[in-house]
């Protein structure tokens, strides 16, 4: 699997829609993610290891009580073989927004290669 399925897995639960980049749909709560890659321990110029680094934004109304779906995605992450995530507050008076950050390794090849050795 990709790591953008397995990011639409990790929340598909909850029954918002969720997007790389940007939304543009008309749901009041929706996740969006961008993602980015760093090579790691690296033999003969090439890295064995490939961080994938994940950005999660949750948006919805203020009215959603969302300490249940907080705690559901990250047990979900580190379930799914991320790190366990970060999580950042950014809501303002237009609605809640709240920042998850996770990553896992994989090795070159596309395998997880079991585990952060950050």
């Amino acid at each position: 699997m990709s790591l953008e399925s397995d990011i639409g897995t990790l929340v598909a639960f909850s029954g918002f829609p969720c997007v790389a980049n940007e939304y543009n749909g008309d749901e009041e709560s929706y996740f969006v993610f961008t993602t980015s890659t760093q090579g790691l321990f690296f033999a003969d110029d090439r890295p064995v290891v490939e961080r994938e680094a994940v950005s999660l934004h949750l948006h919805c109304p203020h009215s959603l009580n969302t300490v249940s779906l907080r705690k559901q995605i990250k047990i979900r992450a580190d379930g799914a073989g991320f790190t366990w995530p970060t999580e950042q507050n950014l809501s303002d008076k237009e609605g809640q927004h709240i920042l998850f950050e996770f990553e896992r390794e994989v090795d070159v090849d596309g395998q997880l290669s079991g585990g952060w050795a950050g």
